[in-house]
C-alpha cells in the first residue's frame, strides 16, 4: 500500500516472438499471453486492462484506493516506475 492506496505493478513485454502481460497486486500475479505476432505496446496496454479487472473485482470491498504503476523500458533501467493514474 502507498500512501492507503493498493499498488498495482504492471509490466508488458516481448522477446522474439513471445508476448506476455502481467499485473502484480496483494501478493498474486495475473498473467495474459498475447498473440505472438503483438507488440510490446499491446502487452503494456494488456497489463494495465489486467489491473483495471482487478480494480472491477474489488472496488467495492475495503480495498477502495488504487495505484497503478508501470515499467517502460526507460524507467526500467533506471530502477523506477512510473504512475499511470490513480483509481477511487
Amino acid at each position: 500500500s502507498v500512501h492507503n492506496r493498493t499498488a498495482i505493478f504492471t509490466d508488458g513485454s516481448k522477446s522474439e516472438n513471445r508476448v506476455a502481460a502481467s499485473a502484480f497486486v496483494a501478493g498474486r500475479f495475473f498473467v495474459r499471453r498475447l498473440p505472438n505476432k503483438s507488440s510490446v505496446y499491446s502487452a503494456e496496454l494488456t497489463a494495465v486492462c489486467l489491473a483495471l479487472e482487478y480494480i472491477g473485482q474489488y472496488c467495492n470491498s475495503h480495498l477502495s484506493y488504487f495505484l497503478i504503476l508501470y515499467h517502460h523500458c526507460k524507467h526500467y533501467k533506471q530502477g523506477t516506475s512510473k504512475t499511470l493514474f490513480c483509481v477511487k
